[in-house]
């Protein structure tokens, strides 16, 4: 009986190890012996094999390489490189390679995300603490001045009065500005503006923020000429670097967006 169990078992391991090969020698062994190859496969694996081929093809050249040789016209290149990859590989092969480079690729995709992940979170953190030391400075408007009238006009002066709260000096500040008349806000009117102080203000320190209105003949019809129609805010100050100390508009509406994109990715 081992006698002939023996050589059976010979003849299935010769078999195994003789599958067929993809040979890129020329075109026409290319498209033959992928056939052949494919012929050999299960029915299951050869839908598998369809896409895989594909992606390994695929996995020789590089996005920049692909570009250049389309920009080219440089067929060959691309054809060389699809050889390059695939020539010797049986059915098997090309499967496993081709799970093995989708795997590689998804695991680089989920540590970019993560790494976005924590960048993003690190900047709503930031926000997060912007918010809250930007309320603790005293930033608001406090008068109008007007200048040496000329021809029966004269320029208009919003001055906003700020507190330095921080340790640190604050070299400029971006705030915004809307209408706010009679107890109602008017969000239409909102303009956002850049002031740098002459002299950083020094911690516990208080300084003047300058906004010219124009004329005085441009405000003529408007009856809530006064501080307290320009309602001011801070949304970012900057330390004598000129960089960020505090930034609210650091983390906007499209970072909270793909904070919850990323999230829901990496819980998949």
């Amino acid at each position: 009986m081992k006698k002939l169990i023996l050589p059976a078992l010979a003849v299935m391991m010769l078999a195994g190890c003789n599958e067929p090969e993809i040979d890129t020698t020329t075109e026409e062994t290319m498209k033959s012996s992928i056939q052949e190859v494919r012929n050999s496969l299960d029915d299951a694996d050869k839908p598998r094999f369809d896409k895989a081929i594909e992606v390994v093809a695929l996995s020789n050249i590089s996005i920049p390489e692909l570009l250049q040789a389309k920009e080219k016209e440089d067929d060959e290149f691309i054809q060389n490189k699809f050889k390059e990859t695939l020539n010797g590989k049986s059915g098997k092969d090309v499967i496993k390679l081709a799970t093995d480079i989708e795997n590689k690729k998804h695991a680089e995709q989920q540590e970019a995300a993560r790494n976005e992940l924590k960048a993003l979170e690190e900047k709503q953190a930031h926000r997060e603490l912007a918010t809250e030391k930007l309320r603790t400075f005293e930033f608001k408007s406090s008068r109008i001045e007007y200048g040496k009238e000329v021809n029966g006009d004269a320029p208009a002066t919003l001055i906003i009065t700020m507190i330095n709260p921080e340790k640190t000096s604050i070299s400029g500040v971006h705030y915004a500005i809307e209408r706010y008349i009679d107890g109602k806000a008017y969000p239409e009117t909102v303009k956002t503006f850049y002031y740098e102080f002459p002299e950083a203000i020094a911690a516990g320190q208080k300084g003047e923020v300058v906004l010219s209105l124009g004329n005085k003949s441009a405000w003529a019809k408007d009856e809530h000429m006064e501080p307290s129609s320009f309602f001011a805010w801070l949304f970012r100050a900057d330390g004598v670097d000129k960089k960020p100390l505090y930034d609210v508009s650091s983390f906007n509406e499209n970072d909270k967006a793909r904070l919850m994109e990323l999230k829901q990715q990496l819980a998949q």
